[in-house]
């Protein structure tokens, strides 16, 4: 996500200090019955924050889930959802949240030496109309460009597109380093990246495919979930790869 004078980056890159976190991101399809089994599962891997999406949930709310875990959640309906869990460490640092809509929300975080704006992201599948998946850019790119100059990005989500492993048009958002064919969604994945300015984790790093891959089915694999932070940021990214989990696979950085 969104440019800024080369000055001021630099600056921001000299006094901004390396986040000690480790971020994560899935899908979860519904998170009924399961929000126990999440909170184990991110506190056994030493996660800080994890976006989810398609919890399939109603209504906003903020509930604990055990281990120290807090979710914070928003659904208009019972097909998408958004939410963000927090860690026990981090969960009074919350200082803000934004219900954008069932497919966007964002909480902000401050730890008293950094301030954060964590986007959870659910992009509109293949199948969905032209209009959903522009209003949701729309609404995206509409957020993004309200987040303060002094906060550090970081967006993770569902975005279900392919980004690829060409990155021609795109070198300083996309790493070069992402899997598979670009696809129509992948394109539009690209033009935000551009828009606003982030560059792409996922694609910054090599890594064997079982880190790269987010779904696979029925023998079909692809690369759909991503984090992503602005620029002038990407000192603070240390790694950037696929584990697999009990859920889905998720994307984590730290």
């Amino acid at each position: 996500m969104r440019s800024r004078p080369k000055t001021s980056v630099r600056q921001h890159e000299q006094q901004r200090p390396r986040l000690p976190m480790r971020l994560a991101t899935l899908n979860v399809g519904t998170l009924t019955a399961r929000s126990r089994e999440l909170a184990s599962s991110l506190r056994s891997r030493h996660v800080d924050v994890c976006c989810i999406q398609e919890t399939r949930w109603k209504g906003s709310k903020c509930v604990e889930i055990g281990d120290g875990y807090k979710l914070m959640y928003h659904g208009t309906t019972d097909r998408n959802g958004v939410g963000i869990v927090i860690s026990e460490a981090l969960r009074n640092h919350v200082t803000s949240i934004d219900c954008i809509s069932d497919r966007l929300m964002a909480v902000k975080v401050d730890t008293g030496k950094t301030v954060m704006r964590i986007i959870s992201a659910y992009a509109p599948q293949v199948g969905c109309t032209s209009e959903e998946k522009s209003s949701f850019y729309e609404d995206l790119e509409q957020y993004v460009h309200t987040i303060g100059d002094e906060e550090v990005l970081l967006l993770g989500g569902d975005l279900n597109g392919h980004v690829g492993e060409e990155r021609e048009g795109f070198n300083r958002w996309h790493g070069g380093y992402g899997y598979g064919m670009r696809n129509e969604e992948g394109q539009r994945i690209l033009e935000f990246a551009a828009v606003s300015d982030l560059i792409i984790a996922n694609t910054q790093f090599r890594k064997r495919k079982s880190h790269l891959v987010t779904f696979a089915s029925g023998g079909r694999e692809a690369q759909i979930d991503f984090w992503m932070l602005r620029r002038r940021d990407r000192n603070i990214l240390v790694d950037a790869k696929v584990i697999p989990s009990d859920h889905v696979h998720s994307s984590l950085w730290t």
